[in-house]
């Protein structure tokens, strides 16, 4: 529950910045979804190292790396911001399942 709890806290904050910035100055640094990434990963692999489970550090890292690949098609197309891309990617390690 913890486990979920701090997961779910990450991605509403790290979204939270992100949107909150992005109003303000319409720019979003890397700096926000890639601390957003790193803090999730690193909650997924501290839980793998207490229960021996690290099917969910390969769903975070391949769900981040999908998401970043369909964002980036979008960012090519014209229909978002590298921004979009990066937020939608840290949300997929963050949030795998």
């Amino acid at each position: 529950m913890l486990y979920e709890s701090a997961l779910f806290l990450i991605a509403l904050a790290g979204s939270a910045v992100g949107g909150w910035i992005d109003l303000k100055t319409t720019e979003i640094p890397d700096s926000v979804p890639l601390s957003m990434a790193a803090a999730g990963l690193i909650v997924h692999i501290v839980y793998a190292l207490l229960t021996g489970v690290w099917t969910n550090v390969y769903y975070s890292i391949g769900v981040g790396i999908l998401f970043l690949i369909f964002g980036y098609i979008l960012y090519y197309t014209g229909q978002w911001g590298e921004a979009d891309v990066l937020l939608l990617a840290a949300v997929g390690v963050v949030v795998p399942q």
